[in-house]
């Protein structure tokens, strides 16, 4: 049991570090085979697994290219529910209507093999009993459902030159961090965050010293998320992962200070820049600089005088 707490501890880690659509599903599949209450199907063991399954969309399920393949376990998962569910009439509508609302979730989502998708649905339905002509492009599929499809299937489109360069640039680095860079402005300009995050995840997970990749990701979330858990998260590994970027540790006390982080934390943040290795002096004034300023602003606050006199010593 001991082992595995541990193991489920180091996925967690693992989901947290950068975006990687294997390892999410390689996450799910170790959960649901050995988590006993997931596997037993207890109410507190459905309520983990989906839990963990609208993590790993939230994180991963706008991946053009690979999103699917979350999306597609979800959904096989709910649908294995509804083959072993011998409880009464409601309950099983219950979860038939779970899976049909996956289904128009994801139809509604720009991914790669959406026109795939929409044929698995219609199929499942005619399975249910639910259709007349399987065949059809649009029969019986819900007019709201299909307007969604159809923005989507546009979105994808719009987006697939990037992709197709994306898996065209694998060999260089330089080409690639060019194509994420103009697939980050083209997706800024619709202005959705949570786009525009997943591809920031993408490209960090695959150029993870790319300075310019942090610099350009912390801004925008300074500038238009100003979520304080997800912006501790990515400065904590911009900086773990581009240490000799002084302008990353200097944004990242600002930033911290912007959301009224403790003096702990700030402290700490402080404590692990000066002792990074920086290509000349001036980066190291910069961030003492932005430290002294940091305890200027806070004095209103109660901090006393003797602190700012120690760092400037």
């Amino acid at each position: 049991r001991g082992s595995f707490d541990d193991i489920e501890k180091l996925y967690e880690r693992g989901v947290q570090e950068y975006l990687n659509i294997k390892l999410w599903r390689d996450y799910l599949d170790y959960v649901e085979e050995h988590d006993q209450s997931v596997s037993q199907c207890s109410q507190s063991g459905l309520s983990k697994m989906r839990d963990l399954y609208e993590r790993a969309i939230t994180a991963g399920g706008l991946h053009v290219t690979e999103g699917s393949k979350l999306w597609e376990a979800y959904r096989e998962y709910e649908m294995a529910i509804l083959t072993i569910n011998d409880g009464n009439d409601e309950e099983k509508a219950k979860q038939v209507q779970r899976v049909r609302a996956l289904f128009h979730r994801q139809l509604s989502v720009p991914l790669a093999d959406i026109e795939s998708t929409l044929a698995a649905y219609k199929s499942w339905e005619a399975e249910e009993g639910n259709t007349r002509d399987p065949d059809s492009q649009v029969d019986d599929v819900p007019p709201n459902v299909l307007s969604a499809y159809k923005k989507a299937s546009e979105m994808y489109n719009a987006r697939k030159q990037y992709e197709d360069e994306l898996s065209d640039a694998a060999e260089s680095e330089a080409n690639k961090l060019q194509v994420f860079l103009k697939y980050i402005k083209f997706e800024e300009s619709f202005g959705d965050p949570a786009r525009v995050q997943v591809l920031y995840e993408r490209a960090v997970s695959e150029l993870p010293v790319s300075s310019d990749l942090w610099m350009g990701y912390t801004s925008y979330l300074d500038r238009t998320l100003k979520v304080p858990a997800i912006l501790k998260s990515v400065y904590h590994r911009a900086t773990r992962n581009c240490t000799w970027v002084s302008d990353l540790w200097v944004h990242y006390l600002l930033s911290l200070e912007r959301i009224r982080a403790s003096e702990d934390e700030l402290r700490h943040v402080f404590e692990l820049a000066i002792q990074c290795s920086f290509p000349s002096m001036n980066e190291y004034l910069n961030i003492y600089l932005t430290r002294v300023d940091s305890l200027r602003r806070g004095m209103p606050t109660g901090l006393d005088f003797e602190l700012i006199r120690q760092t400037f010593v």
